[in-house]
């Protein structure tokens, strides 16, 4: 198990990223300045990031235009994503949640911090020493609680499964508690207006259950009456924190979390999938051969651009055109995209799912785009099927087109004919090599 863990207890937390405040909203209706919307630590999550002062004008595309109603500039302010703030434990410390969940592969962390209430059967079977002390007397005693339940998983014969987790927490015991809880950015947590009344995400209750005890625990006297209501305290914390942690994760996670749903599987503009065939005619490699339509879509606004100039058209004029020629295309059509291929050398970006093997995505060159609106097969080469793990009963590829010459030549390594010497030892990559039918179709033709 091999983690990089930051030390919360060496990170100094300003003032100004302190979150103390259980209150979302003052009696204006305006966010708390300690809470957990604070303008100031959160930045204020009611503006735009590219917009002028009151808001009228924003967007990129208003980037440096004066509005004419608060008569600023329109500025692209730092992102809110990047801002964060802290909630400083006062006299108790909590359990990192990762470590947490390791500890308990060890033993019951849970029965040994929650602490013995008034409602607890007196018949309760106690399993250890331990049970019920809290978390104060668990971090007093780690050390010696550790010690204990190793020589359990000993005596049980258990010791080889749990061996490497006992090594991990030693090594990383700096890191197990901490006083600190961070509180991520607004828009990772989002809340709105709606008819005068204010929803926000479930993640932003359990900071404010932690604000709120945490608050408590610090009107709390060094006072042994007051033990007993401490240790419940801090376990309420660490159960509100660890259900924090669940969320969060689960946000994470999965097909609907936040990574598959928004980073790897959103839909991207200029994309399209197509099913593909062979090309049938002399081609290089690296050559692919688009069907017309899709060719129209993914470049429909450099072809609505250069009916635009041809015809001496409006651009509503010249999308007309493009949306006629759409189903109904012509020889003018054609030698746009003919002319269109010669002098602008389109790249585009091939992808077989899943991409884990190296020619799973490959740049390619977009040389032809065929004539039958009808067919929608996309045509590649013979020798890249194996790099793309496909074959011709239905497969179909991602296609992404390049529109930058940054993404062009950041890619460019990924075009078959750079990869037809393997990089690693200099030889010949077998799986660009010509095909047994390729190689029995030659020899037929040869003799």
């Amino acid at each position: 198990m091999n983690f990089s863990f930051i030390n919360f207890k060496e990170i100094k937390v300003p003032k100004n990223k302190r979150v103390t405040n259980h209150e979302i909203l003052t009696k204006d209706k305006e966010f708390t300045l300690d809470g957990i919307f604070s303008p100031e630590i959160f930045g204020d999550n009611r503006k735009e990031e590219i917009a002028c002062e009151c808001g009228e004008l924003k967007g990129k595309f208003n980037l440096g235009s004066v509005c004419q109603k608060c008569q600023k500039e329109v500025i692209q302010r730092e992102s809110n994503t990047k801002k964060y703030g802290w909630i400083k434990l006062k006299k108790c410390e909590l359990i990192q949640p990762v470590f947490y969940e390791i500890l308990g592969k060890l033993f019951n962390v849970e029965k040994i911090i929650s602490p013995v209430t008034i409602n607890e059967e007196e018949n309760t079977v106690v399993y250890s020493p331990y049970d019920h002390i809290g978390i104060r007397n668990f971090k007093i005693k780690f050390d010696e609680i550790l010690k204990h339940f190793k020589s359990i998983a000993k005596v049980k014969n258990n010791w080889e499964g749990k061996r490497k987790y006992f090594n991990f927490i030693k090594r990383n015991k700096e890191y197990i508690f901490t006083d600190k809880v961070l509180v991520i950015s607004v828009p990772l947590r989002p809340a709105h207006y709606s008819n005068e009344k204010f929803f926000f995400d479930e993640i932003n209750n359990y900071y404010n259950y932690i604000i709120k005890d945490n608050e408590t625990i610090k009107t709390l006297e060094e006072n042994e009456k007051f033990n007993n209501l401490r240790s419940e305290l801090m376990f309420d914390m660490q159960s509100k924190y660890m259900e924090l942690y669940k969320i969060i994760i689960k946000k994470l996670n999965g097909k609907n979390g936040i990574i598959r749903n928004f980073l790897l599987g959103y839909r991207t503009n200029f994309s399209a999938r197509s099913v593909i065939a062979p090309i049938a005619e002399k081609h290089s490699i690296d050559e692919v051969h688009l069907p017309y339509l899709e060719f129209m879509e993914l470049y429909k606004y450099h072809m609505i651009n250069l009916l635009r100039r041809v015809r001496s058209v409006s651009f509503n004029e010249a999308y007309h055109l493009w949306h006629a020629y759409l189903f109904n295309p012509n020889d003018e059509i054609y030698d746009l995209i003919d002319t269109f291929l010669e002098k602008s050398k389109p790249e585009m970006m091939l992808g077989r799912n899943p991409t884990i093997y190296l020619g799973s995505i490959l740049s390619v060159r977009i040389t032809k785009v065929k004539r039958d609106p009808s067919d929608l097969t996309k045509n590649i080469s013979n020798n890249t099927l194996i790099l793309l793990a496909g074959d011709y009963d239905g497969d179909t590829l991602n296609d992404n087109v390049l529109l930058d010459e940054g993404f062009k030549n950041f890619l460019r390594p990924l075009n078959p004919r750079n990869l037809v010497l393997n990089l690693n030892d200099g030889k010949i990559n077998r799986d660009l090599l010509l095909k047994d039918q390729q190689l029995e179709g030659i020899y037929t033709f040869l003799n």
